[in-house]
């Protein structure tokens, strides 16, 4: 990896699409299992009542197929491309299994991904370029609040629309612990920054209607992509990097 890659660390990426109850996967749990580990490489799974996992050793990456919903998650990708080089892969291996229909009748589909850049600064430093920068509350905001007030945190959250679907975002500044409490909960604490800046970024739509593995993976390359494209805008304008 490449030093300049460790700027995006530490990450979490994930795709989810939610579809038309499928009772035949029911019937193919093991079937199923077994094409998607070794078309995955991933060597652990696990089989439930209506759902097969799959895991690598670290659980670093994991995948799911369930009767109303499947989905793939992966920890610190160097890159938008990597992530989107997967979600193609695990799309075109689950339309290939027995039985899995053509196409799926789709009620939301998504890819959400999950920032802490480091900051190399106090957490207050990073506050005052999150107010100045990003978000702030006006005059009248604080004169309303009261002038004894002392701002100690603000979170940005913001939802918004464009050509590829709809985006929630959520972006603020994290101290440590609040990063393993709330959102990098299964991470090693010190792996994670003292002081970073938090993004999240839930790309998706809600067609409620047939797609087929071409269109979900055009779909969800723009997700991925632009959902990495704004992060990187957002942590250039506050932290600069």
């Amino acid at each position: 990896m490449r030093p300049d890659e460790t700027q995006y660390l530490p990450n979490d990426n994930t795709l989810q699409i939610d579809y038309k109850p499928n009772p035949q996967m029911l019937d193919h749990r093991g079937e199923w299992t077994a094409h998607l580990s070794e078309r995955l490489a991933l060597e652990h799974w696990r089989i439930t009542e209506n759902q097969v996992g799959l895991f690598n050793e670290g659980k670093t990456e994991q995948a799911y197929v369930a009767f109303n919903r499947c989905g793939l998650s992966r920890w610190d990708e160097p890159a938008a491309a990597s992530f989107k080089d997967r979600i193609g892969t695990f799309i075109r291996v689950l339309f290939s299994l027995n039985t899995f229909p053509n196409e799926l009748y789709v009620r939301r589909i998504a890819v959400k991904s999950r920032f802490c850049t480091p900051f190399r600064g106090t957490f207050e430093e990073l506050l005052d370029r999150i107010k100045e920068r990003y978000v702030s509350l006006s005059e009248r905001a604080l004169t309303a609040i009261g002038s004894s007030s002392t701002l100690l945190d603000i979170g940005a959250p913001a939802n918004f629309e464009d050509e590829h679907g709809k985006f929630n975002t959520v972006c603020g500044a994290m101290p440590r612990t609040q990063s393993k409490q709330f959102y990098f909960t299964t991470r090693d604490e010190d792996d994670l920054p003292e002081v970073g800046l938090f993004y999240d970024i839930d790309y998706f739509l809600c067609p409620e209607g047939l797609m087929g593995a071409d269109d979900a993976i055009k779909k969800t390359a723009a997700f991925a992509q632009e959902g990495w494209s704004r992060h990187q805008r957002i942590r250039k304008l506050i932290v600069g990097l």
